[in-house]
């Protein structure tokens, strides 16, 4: 990300105090990041994030513009567990280099940590929105969501979506999921479905004479005389 956006690097550095620090197992608990936790994740996530929807969206662009989603005059944005915004600055990134005509841009992102939402805002309007091209005009609106359920809401109401974006969402929730209801088990170490009982009963064999034996014919020895 150094070479694809210095400025922003240096921003998200000196202005909001990221630093890098590998995570595993600790994304589990992401959505309750405190401003250290969301620091270290805008220093390591973000960048990561930022740079593969730049290079994902850049060489998908002409599918894009096939089915016309740039040919429009808006296009609609749903960015799911944004977190800071790495892969939704990334694309909009790409956005700016290829669209040259005026056009508005929608953006709905939705996450359930407010902080990093706020890192995320932060980004936009302090960094990015003074930046943009003229020709684009960017609806910003941001979503908290502190349940599944509302999560679904929200979901739900965002209809006529050009663009969905969810990249380390889905596996963050996997990971979730995982740590508290268990690992996952390979299917040869789970254990057998009980299967109803079915009484079989065993055939009854037929009593059957046993054959008599035969008597021991009597031998007679011949005695000379």
């Amino acid at each position: 990300m150094i070479n694809l956006n210095r400025p922003l690097y240096d921003y998200i550095v000196k202005n909001l105090g990221a630093y890098w620090h590998k995570r595993t197992w600790d994304a589990v608990s992401n959505l309750h990041n405190d401003e250290k936790e969301n620091q270290g994740y805008l220093g390591t996530y973000f960048i990561r994030s930022y740079i593969e929807s730049y290079h994902i969206f850049r060489h998908n662009i002409n599918t894009l513009m096939k089915h016309g989603y740039l040919n429009n005059d808006k296009i609609r944005i749903l960015c799911l567990g944004s977190g800071t915004g790495g892969d939704l600055f990334g694309l909009l990134h790409v956005l700016e280099e290829i669209i040259t005509k005026p056009i508005t841009i929608e953006v709905i992102s939705v996450d359930g940590n407010s902080i990093a939402i706020n890192l995320q805002e932060n980004i936009f309007k302090n960094f990015w929105k003074p930046k943009s091209r003229h020709n684009i005009t960017i609806d910003y609106r941001l979503e908290i969501f502190e349940s599944s359920d509302l999560l679904c809401n929200y979901i739900m109401q965002f209809s006529n979506i050009d663009i969905g974006l969810s990249f380390k969402f889905l596996s963050e929730m996997l990971k979730y999921d995982e740590n508290n209801h268990g690992r996952i088990v390979d299917i040869e170490e789970s254990e057998p479905v009980n299967e109803p009982e079915v009484q079989v009963e065993e055939p009854v064999a037929e009593e059957t004479e046993e054959p008599e034996e035969p008597e021991e014919a009597e031998v007679i020895e011949n005695t000379q005389t």
